[in-house]
C-alpha cells in the first residue's frame, strides 16, 4: 500500500467516496435514456445558470440518474468542465449542512485555483452561505470551464439551519 498524504487529505477522501458510490450506482444502471436525453439536452442549452431538479418517489432511480449525469458530465458539458457531486447521506460527513457546503465549497476553491477557504467564513453559516452563493458568480466560473453542481438526496440532511428548505 502505498504512502501518499493526498490519501489521508479529508477532501480527497470525501470526493473519492463519491466517485466510488458513482461508479457503484452507474455500473448497475439500465435505460432511462428518455430522462438523460431532456438532462443533457437542458444541460446542452445554456442553462447552466438554472438549477435543474430530479424528483420522484422513493426507490424510483433518482440517485442512479444523477450519477450518470456525473459519469456524463464531460462529454455534455465539455472536456473542462467541472462536476462537483455529493451523494448527501452517504459517508459520515454528508448528513450535516455545514459540513456538506464545506466540503462543496473547499472543493471548487480548489478545483478552480481560488486559494483556501477562510476559517472564520467556514465556522460561521450565514457567511458560508453567503460566500457560497458568491462563488457560483465568480468570475473564474466561465463558459471555457463551466461547474455543474450536483446533490442527490437533500432529504438525508439533517434538519438544522433549515437544510431542506435550501435558500
Amino acid at each position: 500500500m502505498r504512502d501518499n498524504k493526498m490519501d489521508q487529505h479529508p477532501l480527497y477522501k470525501e470526493v473519492l467516496h463519491h466517485a466510488w458510490f458513482c461508479r457503484d450506482k452507474c455500473s448497475a444502471f439500465r435505460g432511462r435514456q428518455a430522462i438523460l436525453n431532456r438532462v443533457k439536452n437542458f444541460l446542452s442549452s445554456n442553462a447552466l445558470l438554472k438549477p435543474l431538479v430530479v424528483y420522484g418517489a422513493s426507490g424510483s432511480g433518482k440517485t442512479s440518474i444523477m450519477a450518470v449525469i456525473v459519469s456524463n458530465a464531460k462529454e455534455w458539458l465539455g472536456k473542462t468542465s467541472v462536476c462537483v457531486f455529493r451523494f448527501l447521506g452517504t459517508s459520515p460527513d454528508t448528513s450535516n449542512i455545514v459540513v456538506s457546503l464545506t466540503s462543496i465549497i473547499r472543493q471548487i476553491h480548489e478545483v478552480y485555483d481560488l486559494g483556501t477557504l477562510k476559517e472564520e467564513i467556514a465556522e460561521d453559516f450565514s457567511q458560508l452561505v453567503r460566500h457560497f452563493h458568491d462563488l457560483l458568480q465568480s468570475p473564474e466560473i466561465t463558459s471555457d470551464k463551466p461547474l455543474l453542481l450536483v446533490i442527490d438526496s437533500i432529504d438525508q440532511l439533517t434538519p438544522s439551519y433549515n437544510a431542506h428548505l435550501m435558500n
